[in-house]
């Protein structure tokens, strides 16, 4: 035999022993799967108008807040510049404004946090757009401040409103949600001066809320700043 089949020979014999034996293999892991979206059907609404809060000259901005069952959906919208708390103005299909840019109608206001001192307590909360699940005490309540997504406001014929869509926050958890009844409107614009501070130009604003939430709201004005900014 020669040298050149001899080579052949073990190569063959290498490989047939490799082929036959027997491999360890890992398995690749599974494919990642997230928590399945949730599906919110809330049973209250109501639209806080704000006029052009900050001045923008460009949008008026409304708060709507989706309630029911101990949670809570507020998504912060700026609609066209009309400077009236008229409803129709409502109606449209929105997407998240993005970061560093102009208020634009047709766009909702990322959440974030906010924090300011009443009386010598510093009370933090959310504004803008986010969720919120309350426990029946108080505690153990969840907030997730919402980032990314789409709302659709529409009036019916019968002049209720169905609004719906599908917001994802800070969580990272896609809640899908709908409504359809009516929409009580919060009109901020006419707010009697006398319920402002003539010291810093804030005020505090209580609201109305359906009783199955157990939170308080609180609204201030400075200078256009503590809502958008």
């Amino acid at each position: 035999m020669t040298v050149r089949k001899t080579l052949c020979f073990l190569v063959a014999s290498v490989l047939l022993a490799v082929g036959c034996g027997k491999i360890n293999q890992v398995d690749p892991p599974p494919p990642y799967v997230g928590p399945e979206a949730q599906t919110i059907e809330f049973t209250a609404a109501e639209a806080v108008y704000y006029g052009d809060d900050g001045a923008t000259e460009e949008s008026d901005m409304w708060n709507v807040r989706l309630s029911g069952n101990g949670e809570m959906l507020q998504i912060s919208l700026n609609t066209v510049l009309a400077k009236e708390a008229d409803v129709d103005y409502l109606e449209g299909f929105y997407t998240a404004r993005p970061e560093d840019e102009e208020y634009s109608p047709d766009t909702f206001n990322q959440g974030y946090m906010f924090s300011i001192e009443i009386s010598d307590e510093v009370i933090e909360g959310p504004a803008m757009s986010y969720y919120a699940e309350y426990s029946q005490d108080g505690d153990d309540s969840v907030i997730d401040l919402l980032r990314e997504g789409y709302v659709t406001v529409d009036i019916n014929s019968d002049g209720t409103f169905t609004i719906e869509g599908t917001m994802v926050g800070e969580m990272f958890l896609k809640r899908n949600f709908t409504y359809t009844g009516n929409l009580e409107v919060i009109d901020l614009t006419k707010v009697s001066s006398e319920t402002k501070s003539s010291n810093d130009c804030r005020y505090e604003i209580n609201y109305e809320i359906p009783s199955d939430i157990m939170r308080f709201d609180l609204g201030v004005y400075k200078a256009g700043e503590c809502f958008r900014k």
